[in-house]
């Protein structure tokens, strides 16, 4: 089985992309939705109570905003993530999964996978498509794009690239990728 992660900066258009793998009958573990799960756990509980906001959005808008609280709150959710996905793996019987993951370099995950995909996409397309699908503002987009690996890096280092600018079929791209590895 060929675990592959799938990553890119916010916006790049990642979920697209699983969405197409998923119709090519591969499994996709969301990592960035079942972090969701591990927000209110015991672990980051004892730490951030009882200052903790309610919700996921109220956290984000703190650790986003402060690099030693969100390595703290990542310290204890990406083991968590990466546990779980190691158990989702187990119950996999597809020649290929995807972890589809905003993080994969940032929290140093890459060692996990045998290939990686980075969907790169046009910083203010990126923008764009984030402005038009959640309440973000663009101050608070270009805050969470400054914590994230810089595209040239991501580039340099994954094993296949998706270009996500629109002008390049994303279902072709995705084919590409199965017959170069599967």
């Amino acid at each position: 089985m060929l675990c592959t992660g799938l990553t890119g900066g916010i916006g790049s258009g990642k979920s697209v992309i699983s969405e197409i793998f998923q119709t090519f009958g591969f499994p996709v573990y969301n990592a960035d939705r079942e972090a969701k799960r591990f927000l209110f756990c015991d672990d980051v509980m004892r730490i951030f109570a009882p200052a903790m906001p309610a919700t996921s959005k109220e956290i984000a808008a703190i650790v986003f905003s402060d690099t030693e609280k969100m390595n703290t709150l990542n310290a204890i959710i990406h083991p968590l993530v990466m546990a779980d996905f190691k158990q989702w793996i187990a119950l996999q019987t597809a020649p290929c999964v995807f972890m589809e993951s905003a993080v994969i370099y940032e929290a140093n995950l890459q060692h996990y996978f045998d290939k990686i995909i980075f969907v790169d996409s046009p910083k203010e397309l990126r923008i764009e498509r984030v402005i038009n699908r959640s309440a973000l503002s663009r101050e608070e987009i270009l805050q969470r794009m400054s914590v994230q690996i810089s595209s040239q890096e991501a580039l340099s280092r994954a094993d296949f690239v998706i270009r996500n600018d629109e002008s390049i079929s994303l279902l072709e791209q995705a084919q590409e990728f199965c017959l170069k590895f599967l």
